[in-house]
């Protein structure tokens, strides 16, 4: 299977890494490509100047001003068309339809359209002091900007999350790289790419890469959502953080908000590797503010296994409720959970799709997962 996608899929991935750096090269911003959301507005930053009672100048403030760029929108709506071509378009999940797949995807993001219009319009009302829905919102909320308190590391690095997942293997992974901090969010970030990489690093000791990694690496994706739903648990912030119970519970209500939204970008990113930017899309994705359409979709970028990643997203909630009903809430901490992971580590890629032998019903699934985010949130 690897050797006869494998081709395919890196050739894919360099001609459109040679398009979107022709389009940073277009836009004259060389390596910068997907990050450029910002751009100085000087009618905007002189009126942000006079409102504070600063002096009027001719020159222009020297400020950046956080907009989203014209520009860079039409070009990247060009390159994300619906005529785009899908990569290894027969490389899909086994046992799963695809239709079935992308059905979930947006009956997922139907269910939590009400609670997402809800939280972004508080967030707007609270900045603006106004009604309205804007796509800003939706990027301060799944970062978790706002998050006040809980008295995160100064610097996020990889030995601090290491440290805290240390009871669930014997060695570090090697390959993770921690991102970037920018609000709690990135802890979030950071605990996924963890376990992801601590998975794929494990899988490798108890077979040849042919049988422990799969082009669609479900499991890997499911263990990297097992340890970001830890991180964002009220306990973990309570003993890990030493944050007191009110502060962990404020906390953790912001970086639920935070896999709200991430878990919605994947169902969005899900439709357009399916159709592109299809009618279908846009609706939904109007529906609350356009968060992702505003910034023609740069975020969330489709990946080539997105279909493994929205079925590990899927299917992460009820495995991490196994996990806390068998092992208590600090799961992460006990040796019969580092069992239960090194089992699932030993078998084959393929063999782990799904949590059993049976084929979930991914509808309700959906559903299930909707219903506990407005248990968290509502």
């Amino acid at each position: 299977r690897v050797a006869r996608h494998g081709p395919r899929d890196r050739a894919a991935r360099d001609e459109r890494r040679s398009r979107l750096d022709e389009v940073a090269r277009r836009l004259g911003r060389p390596g910068r490509f997907g990050r450029a959301l910002v751009h100085r507005d000087t009618a905007l930053a002189h009126a942000v100047a006079g409102a504070s009672g600063g002096a009027a100048t001719s020159a222009p403030p020297t400020g950046l001003v956080l907009d989203l760029s014209a520009d860079m929108i039409a070009v990247l709506a060009a390159e994300l068309s619906p005529s785009t071509p899908k990569t290894a378009p027969d490389d899909g999940l086994p046992g799963i339809d695809e239709a079935t797949l992308v059905g979930s995807a947006a009956r997922f993001l139907r269910a939590t359209e009400p609670l997402a219009r809800s939280v972004l319009t508080r967030a707007h009302r609270a900045r603006t002091s106004r009604d309205g829905l804007a796509a800003v919102d939706t990027w301060r909320a799944t970062s978790a900007r706002e998050t006040r308190g809980a008295e995160w590391p100064a610097r996020l690095t990889g030995e601090w999350v290491s440290r805290c997942f240390a009871g669930l293997s014997e060695k570090k992974a090697a390959s993770f790289s921690p991102p970037s901090p920018v609000g709690a969010g990135s802890f979030l970030r950071a605990a996924a790419s963890y376990g992801e990489a601590l998975h794929r690093q494990e899988s490798l000791r108890y077979g040849p890469m042919a049988l422990a990694h799969d082009p669609q690496f479900v499991d890997a994706h499911r263990t990297g959502a097992l340890f970001a739903l830890a991180l964002g648990s009220v306990p973990f912030l309570v003993r890990e953080l030493g944050s007191s119970r009110g502060t962990a519970m404020d906390a953790s209500k912001a970086l639920t908000t935070s896999m709200l939204f991430s878990a919605r970008a994947r169902a969005t990113a899900l439709l357009v590797a399916s159709e592109g930017v299809s009618e279908r899309v846009t609706e939904t994705d109007a529906a609350t503010g356009g968060p992702y359409a505003r910034i023609a979709f740069v975020h969330p970028r489709p990946m080539d296994d997105e279909p493994a990643r929205w079925l590990a997203l899927l299917t992460s909630h009820e495995a991490h409720e196994r996990l806390v009903a068998t092992c208590d809430e600090d799961w992460y901490r006990n040796p019969r959970a580092a069992r239960a992971l090194s089992t699932r580590f030993a078998l084959p890629a393929l063999a782990t799709t799904f949590l059993g032998p049976e084929t979930p019903d991914l509808s309700a699934t959906a559903d299930s997962v909707a219903r506990a985010f407005e248990k968290e949130l509502g």
